[in-house]
Formats: C-alpha cells, sequence, structure tokens
C-alpha cells in the first residue's frame, strides 16, 4: 500500500479527520524538472480521485515563501499556478497564508479571482473574541499581528527550523 492510500484509510477510518492535499512552497527542493512538477501535481489529483468520502477538503497549504526559497521562485510560482488550477478543476477551495503575513515580511502573493465555488466562505475571520464565545477558549496572544510577527521573528532566529539547537 502505498503512503496516499494509507492516508485515505486513515481518512475512512475516522469520521470526524478531514485532509488538504497540496504542495507546500517549503518542501518543492527536491522538483527539479517539468516532468516532477506533473508527477506531483498528478499524486494529488490521484487522491483527490481517490476520495469517494468526500474527506478531502481543500488543496492547500499552497503559496508562495521567498523568505526560506529564494532560489526557486519562478518554480514555486509554476505550482502555485498548477495547484490553483487543480483545486478550480475539481471544485475545491484553497489554502494559504496571507494578508497580515504579506505586511509583516513584505512579501506578497498574487492572485486570480474566480468565480465563488460551493463550500467556499465568503469571509474569513480570526477573532480572538470569537473563539472566547464558541469555544471557550481564551488564547495567550489576541492580536493577530502579533502571532504572525512572533513567528516571523521565531524563523529569521531559526534558519533550519526546529533542527536549531
Amino acid at each position: 500500500m502505498t503512503k496516499e492510500e494509507q492516508e485515505l484509510e486513515i481518512l475512512k477510518e475516522y469520521k470526524e479527520l478531514y485532509s488538504i492535499v497540496g504542495i507546500s512552497p517549503n518542501d518543492i527542493e527536491d522538483i527539479k524538472e517539468d516532468k516532477d512538477i506533473d508527477t506531483n501535481i498528478l499524486k494529488i489529483e490521484k487522491l483527490i480521485k481517490a476520495d469517494d468520502n468526500g474527506k478531502i477538503v481543500a488543496v492547500g497549504e499552497i503559496g508562495l515563501d521567498y523568505y526560506w526559497n529564494k532560489e526557486n521562485k519562478e518554480l514555486q510560482k509554476i505550482i502555485f499556478k498548477k495547484q490553483i488550477e487543480l483545486a478550480n478543476k475539481y471544485n475545491l477551495p484553497i489554502v494559504i497564508h496571507t494578508r497580515d503575513a504579506r505586511k509583516i515580511t513584505g512579501h506578497s502573493i498574487p492572485a486570480e479571482v474566480y468565480p465563488r465555488r460551493a463550500g467556499d466562505s465568503s469571509e474569513l475571520i480570526a477573532s480572538s473574541e470569537r473563539a472566547k464565545e464558541i469555544l471557550g477558549w481564551t488564547p495567550k496572544i489576541t492580536s493577530l499581528e502579533t502571532i504572525v510577527e512572533t513567528a516571523w521573528n521565531w524563523h529569521k532566529n531559526h534558519p533550519n527550523g526546529y533542527n536549531d539547537k
């Protein structure tokens, strides 16, 4: 059984579990040629097609990461666009980071606007007040900008991620 088949079996086993599938810009360093791009996109498409339980709910987490991956900007753009096309083909929303992250990092994500699809939210609100109200959970940090800035500073100080000791 392939890794992908195992993932689909896990999704079938746990009714409360859902998944997003995609190629993060931080996971494309081994993709060097067009055939590698197509092979990886086809793997994602195969997973989406094989999901007969509606457990794959979006394509993501996708985007552009010019802070960590400066050397492959064009490849990131190609893969990002192909994944947006794949999401549109299967009528799936996409998951990306933007807005406050853009303001703090200084990097924007180019976007193409497509017609809304079933399941697309009209608006996403990240609100600590709503988390308190709905979940009864009070976050330690309530400002989205502070959360993103804290994470960004950690990444700047730990270029090798958790491998920095």
